[in-house]
């Protein structure tokens, strides 16, 4: 496997690049709601997509759950749109407690959805960790993980990560205006931050 700083991890056996949490629309949703936030989050995302699809050869993009935020808005066009750009990778998405659109929105951009985990080759791919079969090797998404790097100078920096743990993998966040939560890192747990720039191991 191969981690990205574009924060997913690429499976050259299958072509595949993993994602999790986009959350697009979410800023729309929050302005429906009378929040001022700026517009763009969900383009920043698609183009961070964009750029995972060109760095490597890719037949599936597989989406951990949280593809969409909410309910119906007209990111989900933009989306759709985005789509049709790339009709010979299949997109997958294991859905997640976000993913709340009609199934009908999804058969129209095209998804293979699957409810809950999906087993490939005795991997486990699941939106949250806790729904995961017990003691299968399991990659997830859902917590947003974050660590905290500390300097000599008490600085401070909160960085999304990989997380390593017994028997699970859980992916960073994907998506813009996301954010973090910080993990506890537990003895025998590997941990990498996404710089943007780099993957490194802390």
């Amino acid at each position: 496997w191969y981690l990205s700083p574009e924060k997913a991890l690429y499976w050259p056996q299958y072509k595949a690049w993993l994602v999790a949490d986009l959350h697009l629309g979410k800023t729309e949703h929050f302005r429906k709601a009378g929040i001022p936030l700026p517009k763009g989050s969900c383009a920043h995302t698609l183009e961070r997509l964009d750029r995972l699809i060109q760095s490597k050869e890719t037949q599936e993009l597989i989406v951990l759950g949280d593809l969409f935020h909410s309910t119906y808005n007209t990111v989900w066009e933009e989306f759709a749109d985005w789509r049709k750009r790339y009709p010979s990778i299949q997109v997958h998405l294991v859905e997640g407690n976000h993913d709340i659109l009609d199934d009908a929105a999804y058969q129209r951009a095209e998804l293979i959805l699957h409810e809950d985990r999906w087993n490939i080759d005795g991997v486990e791919l699941a939106h949250d960790p806790a729904d995961a079969s017990e003691a299968v090797p399991t990659i997830a998404g859902h917590l947003h993980p974050g660590f905290k790097l500390k300097g000599k100078g008490r600085q401070r920096l909160r960085l999304p990560c990989f997380w390593f743990q017994d028997d699970c993998c859980v992916l960073p966040a994907a998506g813009f205006f996301t954010g973090l939560s910080e993990i506890r890192r537990n003895k025998g747990d590997r941990v990498f931050v996404s710089t943007e720039q780099s993957v490194i191991e802390v």
